[in-house]
């Protein structure tokens, strides 16, 4: 634990941030490891344990910067092998929460931070880290195609994370937009 608190120490001023240390709108304290929620919602175990993880490889990394060169999970080197689970996890409650009405995806990207792009029916950029931005995309169904969604990765997304921390920072990204969702 005591290397994790240096690397969290360490991580305030790099790889994009500043003196805080904030992912998806929860605040870390880096000496006390406490992870809350500016929403004021209940933080789960597995939550925290998975944003310290995150964390803590993300801090190990060179800033290299973002290149601006979008790709999907299926493109990220080990995508393919996770696709399943990523899809299943992050895609389809897109779909589901977000297929009938894409404006709600803006509406709930805004409680994060997130800036409208141009894609799909609707779409956001949320940057859960400062180097891994997301760019969340929905498409809504007709008569003849069902409601889609997809989730793309600056190409550098893998320098600075390994495709398991990835697709665990998509998740949880995909819960806060849901949950922020169902408050508007």
């Amino acid at each position: 634990m005591g290397l994790l608190v240096a690397e969290l120490l360490d991580i305030r001023g790099k790889l994009g941030f500043g003196s805080e240390i904030s992912v998806l709108g929860y605040v870390i304290d880096p000496e006390s490891m406490e992870v809350k929620d500016s929403f004021g919602w209940e933080v789960s175990e597995d939550v925290k344990r998975a944003i310290l993880g995150i964390l803590e490889r993300y801090s190990r990394a060179e800033d290299i910067g973002v290149s601006g060169r979008l790709v999907n999970f299926r493109g990220l080197l080990g995508g393919s092998a996770c696709y399943g689970v990523f899809y299943k996890e992050v895609i389809q409650p897109i779909v589901r929460v977000f297929g009938s009405s894409p404006r709600k995806l803006v509406e709930a990207g805004r409680r994060l931070g997130c800036r409208e792009l141009s894609y799909g029916d609707a779409s956001i950029e949320l940057k859960p880290l400062p180097r891994v931005p997301l760019v969340y995309s929905v498409w809504r169904g007709d008569e003849e195609l069902p409601p889609s969604a997809n989730v793309l990765f600056d190409s550098t997304v893998t320098h600075y994370l390994p495709i398991e921390d990835i697709e665990a920072l998509c998740e949880i990204s995909t819960w806060r937009l849901c949950r922020l969702a169902s408050t508007l």
